[in-house]
């Protein structure tokens, strides 16, 4: 294995393989053989089911999500479903050190307020009505200290639901609230996001937040807010 260094090339070429892992580039000759057990099967589907999944719930959240498109944000999330498949499974997953679980993962690492987001809401699921999203109280320009002339802040709340064995999306729901950026404390907020769900099936709960210029003409995102927080705050597998 050998650093590459003038290079960022991800591929195979002339049997040299070029690859990437937690940012640094590397190379290899391709090996002659690789013998399979059923070990490296079974961790080879597993890492196949986590890559499916994290697209699955990326794509259920258009709109939610601020850098979709991110490589690292889909590396990222793909390791938390693997590292969340291991955990239920009982197994030790020792690949790398996992930073980000699949119950708090955070969709934009250099979001300003990604901390405050996590203690602000909280989820769980509720049987046989979908999964309950609160927020506590909070005052708003205290917690996010935003730029520009926000007028509003609008809170994104979703659940997604990702059948295991069919491997696609069985339900999703994303719902929104909106509240004034003021100076004044804003009252706890409670919802029920009605999703369906079963054994052998994958919940996740999320919480986005856009700052919010102007109500009337629909309250677009404020460009200049680069870096805006989203994040999972709850996951369950249902066996």
């Amino acid at each position: 294995m050998a650093i590459q260094r003038d290079i960022k090339f991800v591929g195979t070429v002339n049997g040299i393989i070029y690859y990437v892992v937690n940012d640094q580039y590397y190379m290899r000759t391709v090996p002659e053989y690789v013998e399979q057990t059923p070990a490296s099967r079974a961790s080879a589907n597993i890492l196949g089911n986590a890559s499916t999944m994290g697209r699955l719930q990326r794509e259920s959240l258009v709109g939610f999500i601020p850098n979709a498109k991110d490589k690292g944000m889909q590396n990222r999330l793909t390791t938390a479903f693997q590292y969340f498949t291991y955990r239920q499974q009982g197994r030790v997953f020792c690949i790398q050190l996992v930073t980000n679980t699949l119950e708090t993962f955070a969709f934009n690492t250099r979001a300003r307020s990604n901390t405050h987001l996590r203690k602000l809401a909280k989820a769980s699921l509720i049987t046989g009505e979908g999964v309950e999203i609160r927020i506590k109280a909070f005052n708003p320009v205290k917690l996010f200290h935003t730029p520009g002339a926000v007028v509003s802040v609008r809170f994104l709340m979703a659940a997604t639901v990702l059948d295991i064995n069919q491997m696609q999306v069985k339900d999703s729901c994303i719902l929104a609230a909106e509240m004034p950026y003021t100076d004044q404390e804003v009252g706890t907020q409670q919802i029920v996001l009605p999703v369906e769900a079963g054994t052998g099936c994958i919940v996740t709960a999320g919480v986005a937040v856009q700052f919010c210029t102007s109500v009337q003409q629909g309250a677009a995102p404020l460009q200049n807010l680069r870096y805006l927080p989203a994040i999972l705050t709850g996951a369950w597998w249902l066996k």
